[in-house]
């Protein structure tokens, strides 16, 4: 079961994005989660543990990269299959845009120089056109549903099925 702290209106913490990936990655052998803690491990001296995280990562379809920056949460994806390295952000702007693409080439350098796997192939790509949340304390959340969506492959568009973000926070919160 999922911890939220003070359910329902709080902000997701690292352990609980940590947690959820953990039961995404043990009920779904085709993809790998690293934890939220990757890319500031990756921007240190010894790289050691981000190495160790991505020990293996091209033999997973997908990798899940949560990613925590200014106090909010995005979800950096790496697909293998599409040769894709991408980001969703619930709350994107031009500037973040930028950023977005300086972070996800270090990721690529990270790979190629650390890993010995070159993806510089990869084409990067900035989701734009995705539904922005409302609440000030969703974005962990709409990380969460974002790789549900990725995983079971289905378009990240809110239609009349959308449900709101607090009865997502209950579906996760009764998740094993």
């Amino acid at each position: 079961m999922i911890n939220f702290g003070h359910f329902p209106s709080s902000w997701t913490s690292d352990d609980t994005i940590n947690n959820y990936f953990e039961m995404l990655e043990k009920n779904n052998q085709h993809i790998k989660c690293v934890s939220s803690f990757f890319y500031e491990l990756m921007n240190r001296s010894d790289k050691s543990n981000a190495k160790y995280m991505m020990k293996n990562y091209e033999k997973a379809s997908i990798v899940f990269v949560p990613f925590f920056r200014n106090h909010h949460w995005s979800l950096i994806v790496i697909d293998n299959h599409k040769k894709t390295i991408e980001v969703y952000d619930s709350m994107i702007d031009p500037l973040k845009q930028l950023m977005y693409h300086i972070v996800l080439n270090e990721i690529k350098s990270f790979v190629c120089d650390e890993i010995n796997d070159c993806i510089d192939a990869y084409k990067v790509i900035v989701h734009s056109d995705i539904k922005q949340q409302i609440g000030c304390d969703d974005c962990g959340i709409f990380v969460c549903w974002y790789a549900g969506k990725i995983i079971q492959n289905d378009p990240i568009v809110f239609g009349k099925d959308f449900k709101k973000m607090d009865d997502f926070r209950a579906d996760m919160r009764n998740t094993k």
